[in-house]
């Protein structure tokens, strides 16, 4: 009997945690594009811009590559660590720092 309590209550909890996470998902995937090569971009951003969230990164993106100047491809292939963003052209850089301060 006490078995079969412990199995419950541990069942149970695994699937209001494993709840929690579908929710976080949710909510994190909420803004994305479906353009996968967009939302990659994003994503990037995201994860280097620990304080933004996918509407700021969208708006980046969208930005960035507004003008035609930039495409999806070359902020998916940019260095955005702090020690390699030397690596990227000039323009690049200059770009992505306009979106990020405009997205704010």
């Amino acid at each position: 009997m006490l078995l079969a309590l412990i199995f419950i209550t541990a069942s149970c909890s695994e699937d209001r945690s494993s709840n929690n996470l579908q929710d976080t998902a949710k909510t994190e995937n909420n803004e994305l594009t479906g353009n996968k090569f967009f939302d990659a971009a994003a994503t990037k951003i995201m994860k280097h811009n620990s304080k933004m969230d996918r509407v700021q990164a969208n708006c980046v993106v969208k930005t960035m590559t507004d003008s035609g100047e930039v495409g999806v491809g070359e902020i998916n292939q940019m260095r955005l660590a702090d020690d390699e963003m030397s690596k990227n052209s000039s323009r690049l850089n200059a770009s992505y720092n306009q979106a990020k301060e405009s997205c704010k």
